[in-house]
């Protein structure tokens, strides 16, 4: 894993930078079926690391096949769960992804990752809003998802394009 190869000195930064680009240009590659469009309104994601993560890529990688399968996308860095409360009260999103880092696994950010999603049901505009939860944490403990309250976990950048294009079909 090139997060623990770095936390590790065995890799500089130059590299972490290339890994990350090349990464980021597979994702791009991939295929992603875009969901029919239909007389009904386009599915709307807001797509955000959980606040306080300084670990970006996972909402990043995310936005991009979220455009790809078709979906309006919505990306936003919140520092705050207050702020993260304001941007769901304040707009309509059918589903929120909400990111930890690909690199460390965070297994002491469960509690507050809970607290988080609580407090957005709550302040949604939508009542069904769908939370997926992703991260190294997520990918490596399947029940890590279930436990913070998401509706489900995303354990691959190709696996969360399935996702998104199974969820807009089933919307339309």
């Amino acid at each position: 894993e090139l997060g623990d190869l770095w936390c590790e000195d065995s890799c500089s930064d130059h590299e972490v930078t290339l890994g990350l680009c090349r990464l980021q240009a597979a994702v791009r590659q991939l295929d992603i079926d875009q969901a029919p469009v239909s007389s009904a309104r386009r599915c709307i994601a807001l797509l955000a690391p959980q606040p306080g993560e300084l670990h970006l890529l996972g909402a990043a990688l995310h936005a991009d096949l979220a455009w790809q399968a078709g979906w309006g996308a919505q990306v936003e860095f919140p520092d705050t769960d207050d702020a993260l409360q304001a941007l769901i009260a304040g707009t309509w999103f059918d589903l929120l992804d909400l990111s930890l880092s690909a690199a460390l696994r965070r297994e002491h950010w469960l509690a507050r990752m809970a607290s988080t999603i609580t407090r957005v049901r709550r302040a949604s505009l939508n009542p069904a809003l769908v939370v997926v939860v992703s991260g190294r944490l997520f990918q490596e403990d399947l029940d890590a998802g279930q436990s913070v309250g998401a509706d489900w976990s995303c354990r691959s950048a190709g696996h969360f394009g399935w996702f998104l294009t199974r969820t807009a079909a089933e919307r339309a």
